[in-house]
């Protein structure tokens, strides 16, 4: 008995403090889970029960399932809507001995503070990330060029020849474009061969100043 009495004075306690320090929006409790339909053995900022209640915190009964694992799991910070509308983070943690079985119920409603938590995601709400913009402006930018450079030349990129190809290099070396991100992968990809061949053609185009 000197066990049960010390586990629920401590509870209480506990549920005190913790009700006095989130202020009145937080509701705490402590249940006896061993008593039919669990009543309310000490409340705190109560939100409309009272101790000796059997309501849970939708503000109705368990259905048999929903009773069962209420006893024998914890709870930890789950959303709650109630019946009356009221949006609460609720807590339940179980507490056993060998000759008790307490709970201690952790509601706080933050239903006022839903428009602030609109108005928050909004100002905080962002489009793409800022590297995956670059990326795709660059990818833009880098297929802008590459069209206007074979534009230039006036032959299909199938019908190009070794010299067009490399005509083709120098335009785009001309007009930057491989200071840009993966830009050889892009023009390899775009006609048709390897990284290793476009580097070979930029090197040549070094070094020879007249092609």
């Amino acid at each position: 008995m000197a066990e049960k009495e010390t586990a629920l004075e401590f509870l209480i306690r506990t549920a005190e403090a913790i009700a006095s320090t989130f202020g009145s929006n937080c509701e705490t409790l402590i249940q006896d889970m061993q008593q039919p339909g669990h009543p309310i053995v000490a409340i705190f900022h109560s939100h409309g029960r009272q101790p000796g209640s059997t309501e849970d915190v939708f503000g109705s009964d368990l259905n048999p399932q929903m009773l069962y694992e209420y006893i024998q799991e914890d709870s930890v910070n789950t959303m709650v809507v109630t019946k009356a509308g009221r949006t609460i983070k609720s807590t339940t943690i179980h507490y056993k001995g060998s000759d008790f079985h307490y709970a201690l119920g952790i509601n706080f409603d933050y239903t006022a503070l839903l428009p602030a938590i609109a108005i928050v995601r909004d100002l905080t709400e962002t489009g793409e990330e800022l590297d995956e913009h670059l990326e795709r402006q660059r990818s833009l930018r880098i297929d802008e060029l590459f069209e206007d450079c074979v534009a230039s030349i006036g032959k299909p990129i199938p019908s190009m020849k070794r010299q067009d190809k490399l005509y083709l290099i120098r335009l785009l070396k001309d007009r930057k474009v491989f200071d840009l991100q993966k830009s050889v992968t892009y023009v390899a990809e775009r006609l048709g061969t390897s990284r290793y061949t476009i580097y070979k053609y930029i090197h040549e185009i070094e070094e020879n100043h007249e092609l």
